[in-house]
């Protein structure tokens, strides 16, 4: 009974970690923790697979952290099954135990989708034999743990790829802005350290003897120069690195060369003594010290003489530790060799383009003051295309965050729902799926009346309608999106105002719920939002007249400017916690300027330092007489 009651609080533990905001770095740790409790041991590791090596452990003990490099070289050699193993039962969970300072130890791998995706270690610091009761408690424990390791994995490579998104969009844009080729080299590695937590990194270059490849038969193996053009570490010295080399007495580089346009990825210095790399290989690189290394060529387009691709050199990429070069790891830097074999070219084109003008200068003066005012034209299409081009690579990641969380966490919601057994908790994962299904709904709805606005396609369909009905669904969902700021919603709406109004009933919807959920992203926590509405009369017309209130930052006169552009967000936006595409706004524009109406925005200082009352207000025509209401 004991040992049941202690594995429900265990599985509770774990659906509240799950299902609350919790930092996901930190997940397996914990779990660490709650396991080691609840069996009574001295320590826990909770690793993932030795393919998912870049998920981060989870690790607990009485005594010490966990300071042991290579530790998946130890993981990969166990073999994977489904029952608990104690260290008698096989010789690679002692050798485990021992790297990690144990008497005694218990191993069990996690499953997820039928497939292994981690593995739980506990031990002692004594002798200790495991009972079958312990075995059958990790037993049962093992599939919430791999949950949480889907999870923890899931949450990492998420924000893997937008990391290595934002990376490669800030890359561009410097290849764009600068001709100089050092900044973009020294910035290449810079990301990609950031990026791959790497210990090195080197640009090369080859110098050939032969450019042109008049001699076919250099293909196979080229004579040629390799020279470090740029070097990067985040705390090793580079500086004692050789500068050059010869090619031909590299194996390492010649092996690169035959397998181009293919990457070489080795994993520990292990497989550099197996591939038989010899000792100047090994010295200038430093291969010694970091043995895990990735080389990928730099490659330009086909030449005519050969009809092969050139190689213009290499990224190469080292760690001091075991490391399993993962796939994505490995796109991103072809990616980033792309960039760089076109930042090469251009380089060069560049210099070649500069020199024949310098030499041309005295012949082309006659021509100058036309190609000055068509370098202008030119200059600010340009301008004006990197400015789209930057919001189109925005919204596309805005875009993919927008679609890729709610999948995530419905898939989540479901994997716990087939776990779990409890009517209760059933329904919190079924409110997840619902609120994580309207979020891609309502963001398939602006796509779509986007594009209806653009084709002029967007249809009205006029009714009379309560305006009090408006405000309760409206006013209902923002108190259900913001309760987490504590934000109050107050509504001012006269008595004297006629309750019923004739225009289209999405439309007004869309201008509600748009208004106060954009006041919700940018309110300050715990303070009012409020929602007034009025009639007016101006040369004998009579208006409705909607008003939206919050306390907030200041609106530059920038974002004044470009508030209500599609896809624009502002400058605090990307500062706070406020997410989203950038389009409500717009679409807010656009529906009431189908009403024949017009919405104008207002911020203004209050007492209180850096904090400002912003307005919104919409003016629509009140298309219905008060006579004919009653």
């Amino acid at each position: 009974m004991e040992f049941v009651t202690r594995l429900e609080e265990f599985g509770d533990d774990i659906l509240r970690l799950l299902t609350n905001d919790l930092d996901a770095e930190n997940l397996l740790s914990i779990i660490s923790l709650k396991i080691a409790e609840n069996l009574v041991a001295d320590a826990c590791l909770i690793i993932a697979t030795p393919d998912q090596s870049w998920v981060k452990s989870g690790y607990w003990s009485k005594q010490q952290e966990l300071l042991i490099p290579n530790i998946y070289e130890y993981v990969k050699k166990i073999k994977t099954t489904s029952k608990a193993i104690a260290m008698n039962q096989d010789p690679q969970v002692q050798n485990l135990a021992k790297r990690l300072g144990w008497s005694s130890i218990l191993i069990l791998h996690t499953y997820y989708q039928e497939k292994a995706n981690g593995l739980i270690a506990v031990g002692c610091f004594q002798p200790h034999e495991w009972s079958l009761s312990v075995k059958n408690r990790i037993t049962k424990m093992a599939p919430l743990v791999s949950v949480a390791i889907a999870y923890q994995q899931s949450h990492q490579q998420q924000k893997k790829q937008s990391q290595y998104q934002s990376f490669l969009i800030n890359l561009n844009r410097e290849i764009e802005r600068t001709s100089q080729l050092s900044i973009i080299l020294r910035l290449s590695l810079t990301g990609l350290g950031a990026c791959l937590k790497i210990d090195q990194g080197l640009i090369l270059r080859l110098k050939y003897l032969d450019p042109f490849f008049l001699d076919h038969e250099q293909i196979k193996i080229t004579q040629a120069e390799v020279e470090i053009v740029s070097q990067w570490s985040p705390e090793y010295l580079v500086s004692s690195i050789k500068k050059a080399f010869d090619f031909h007495s590299s194996p390492l580089f010649q092996r690169v060369w035959l397998n181009s346009p293919k990457p070489l990825a080795i994993n520990s210095l292990t497989e550099l003594e197996q591939m038989g790399i010899g000792p100047k290989d090994l010295d200038t690189l430093r291969l010694h010290m970091f043995p895990s290394i990735l080389i990928v060529p730099l490659l330009t387009t086909h030449i005519k003489s050969t009809r092969q691709e050139v190689i213009l050199g290499f990224i190469v990429l080292q760690k001091r530790q075991f490391r399993l070069w993962q796939n994505d790891e490995i796109k991103l830097v072809q990616a980033v060799a792309i960039q760089l074999s076109m930042a090469m070219i251009q380089n060069q084109t560049l210099r070649q383009v500069q020199s024949l003008v310098e030499e041309r200068t005295s012949q082309l003066k006659w021509s100058l003051d036309m190609q000055g005012k068509l370098f202008t034209k030119m200059r600010l299409q340009l301008a004006e295309l990197k400015r789209l081009n930057q919001i189109k690579d925005e919204f596309i990641a805005r875009l993919s965050d927008e679609l890729r969380l709610p999948l995530a966490n419905m898939k989540m919601a479901i994997t716990m729902l087939k776990l779990n057994q409890s009517q209760d908790k059933n329904q919190v994962y079924l409110n997840i799926l619902e609120k994580e299904c309207n979020k891609e709904t309502k963001l398939i709805s602006d796509l779509l009346t986007l594009q209806q606005i653009k084709k002029a396609q967007l249809e009205f369909h006029y009714e009379s309608i309560d305006i009090n009905q408006i405000i309760e669904e409206t006013s209902h969902i923002f108190k259900q999106n913001w309760q987490h700021k504590k934000l109050n919603l107050v509504i001012n709406y006269p008595n004297n105002l006629p309750l019923i109004i004739y225009s289209d009933r999405d439309s007004l919807l869309c201008i509600f719920t748009e208004l106060l959920n954009n006041s919700g992203k940018f309110s300050l926590p715990n303070t009012t939002v409020t929602l007034s509405i009025k009639q007016i009369t101006d040369l004998d017309k009579t208006m409705v007249v909607i008003k939206v209130t919050n306390l907030g930052r200041e609106i530059n006169q920038t974002d004044k400017t470009h508030i209500f552009q599609p896809f624009y967000r502002g400058e605090n936006s990307y500062t706070g916690s406020a997410q989203g595409t950038g389009l409500g706004l717009f679409l807010v524009k656009s529906i009431v300027e189908h009403l024949n109406g017009k919405i104008e925005v207002n911020n203004q200082p209050t007492e209180v330092n850096s904090v400002y009352l912003t307005f919104f207000t919409i003016t629509l025509p009140y298309l219905i007489e008060t006579s004919q209401l009653l």
